[in-house]
């Protein structure tokens, strides 16, 4: 399945599919494991969806050369339950595994970073620097990003991921995992689609990632 077919597919609200495709070869997998289509609330299972982060994850995916894998509209929680999700990853056994999550808005920072566990969190509190360093970056250009907060560290952060089964497995492998939680303000427009400033926020991802040796 191309690009095209994942974006398409992405868009639909009738079907429950898990997506995958390789943009590179870099040892990295960029998931969105609670991916529904902007305005759709509740995934098949009756989570609530994470709007938007499919499209999200390709675009980090993309940049970073990597592999990406895409739980759409899916009929089980990837984190909880082992499944199909899981056992992509542990086949591609990544150096690191992105995951692209969406709060709503109860998170204390705009952003929220975990490695899953309070022993990795000079890890996720390095990556929020180099994000926070581009953002400030941006506000001088644009002030959408004047309130936009990254938090990486796991005792002040609300979504810590401790009992995702994914970012277990890779640190398990003694590889480093990133739970990323966005606000939906990045995430999707008053159309319900990704907004420009959605797209330029995985580009700064992808130029944090890249400057620490994690990856």
């Amino acid at each position: 399945m191309d690009i095209t077919d994942i974006k398409n597919n992405l868009g639909r609200r009738d079907i429950s599919q898990l997506l995958t495709i390789e943009f590179g070869t870099e040892p990295i997998v960029i998931g969105a494991p609670h991916h529904t289509l902007g305005g759709t609330a509740k995934m098949v299972c009756g989570r609530e969806g994470d709007e938007n982060t499919g499209y999200l994850a390709l675009i980090l995916a993309e940049h970073l050369r990597g592999q990406c894998i895409i739980a759409h509209n899916y009929w089980l929680d990837p984190n909880k339950i082992c499944n199909d999700y899981l056992h992509f990853i542990k086949l591609k056994n990544p150096q690191n595994l992105i995951e692209i999550h969406g709060h709503g808005g109860s998170a204390k920072s705009y952003i929220e970073i975990s490695c899953g566990t309070e022993e990795l969190s000079d890890r996720s509190e390095k990556l929020a620097e180099f994000i926070n360093d581009e953002i400030r970056i941006l506000e001088k250009i644009d002030s959408f990003w004047n309130d936009v907060s990254v938090c990486g560290t796991f005792s002040e952060i609300k979504y810590k991921a401790q009992e995702a089964l994914s970012l277990r497995y890779v640190r398990e492998c003694d590889a480093t995992p990133f739970h990323i939680e966005i606000y939906p303000k990045l995430r999707k427009d008053e159309k319900n689609r990704v907004p420009e400033q959605g797209n330029k926020f995985m580009e700064v991802i992808a130029n944090s990632l890249k400057k620490i040796r994690y990856l």
